[in-house]
């Protein structure tokens, strides 16, 4: 299931297809992991593993490939329905694979963009792709492209964003509630936890030591916490200083949040 109506991926498409036009690009192989997620809705783990799909300039249908274990999580949970699988066999070459596909494509001589700057393509993976493609066509950095798009919310998105921070206002507030001289710092990271849960979240708030530790007056401590949509992966990230007192936890920093929108 999406989380997002087929009508808003369908701008976000053409709004990639109109900026990689501007820029003088024939196709994007879309290798960032949030790129996936915001132009087709794909939400996987496989993105540390060679995983790309091609996206053309020229309308026609978008083409991912990726590992057999990931085909079930693209199925069910992008809009792609051209999915392409490489074995994950000692001595494969995906690239080789890729290849055929942006050949099948009509990208011979082509210039295409490539997502270079992400968590998704490795120096291997990248220099794979750079040989496979020698003197079959122009490879372009194209890691701005998605994500320029992005810094742009819709209302539909405006409004997740919206939710999810009150989620983390509710979930800082928890934590703030919880502080107490002798506390251990794990049962901050409860009431938080609690709180997001209960309120639709699903991301760990980040409140630890790395050890046991017992909060006493005079510390001073910054719960950061990524708050979001359950169901259509929405984030938000706030952190607030809080001050351990010998009667509770006193906040140091607190500003409303209203997001910004860009017209």
């Amino acid at each position: 299931m999406n989380p997002f109506t087929t009508d808003e991926y369908a701008r976000r498409l053409a709004a990639a297809r109109s900026a990689l036009e501007r820029n003088g690009l024939d196709a994007l192989l879309v290798f960032a992991q949030e790129s996936h997620y915001y132009l087709f809705g794909y939400d996987g783990g496989g993105y540390v593993f060679f995983q790309r799909a091609v996206l053309t300039t020229v309308e026609q249908p978008v083409t991912l490939i990726c590992r057999r274990p990931d085909v079930a999580q693209a199925r069910d949970t992008s809009s792609i329905d051209d999915i392409r699988v490489w074995e994950d066999a000692q001595g494969a070459n995906p690239a080789r694979e890729l290849k055929a596909i942006l050949a099948e494509k009509g990208l011979e001589g082509q210039r295409i963009g490539v997502e270079l700057d992400n968590y998704g393509l490795t120096g291997a993976n990248h220099q794979r792709v750079r040989e496979a493609m020698a003197g079959f066509c122009e490879l372009i950095d194209a890691s701005h492209v998605v994500r320029t798009l992005r810094l742009v919310k819709s209302p539909a998105e405006v409004e997740l964003v919206r939710r999810a921070a009150g989620l983390a206002d509710e979930a800082i507030d928890a934590v703030t509630a919880a502080v107490e001289p002798g506390v251990p710092d794990s049962a901050l990271t409860a009431a938080a936890l609690t709180a997001m849960l209960l309120g639709g979240g699903d991301a760990p708030p980040m409140i630890y030591a790395g050890y046991p530790l017992e909060l006493e007056p005079g510390m001073v401590f910054f719960p950061h916490l990524m708050l979001g949509d359950v169901r259509r992966r929405i984030a938000v990230g706030l952190g607030n200083t809080v001050l351990v007192t010998a009667h509770g936890g006193e906040s140091l920093t607190r500003h409303d949040l209203e997001p910004l929108v860009c017209t």
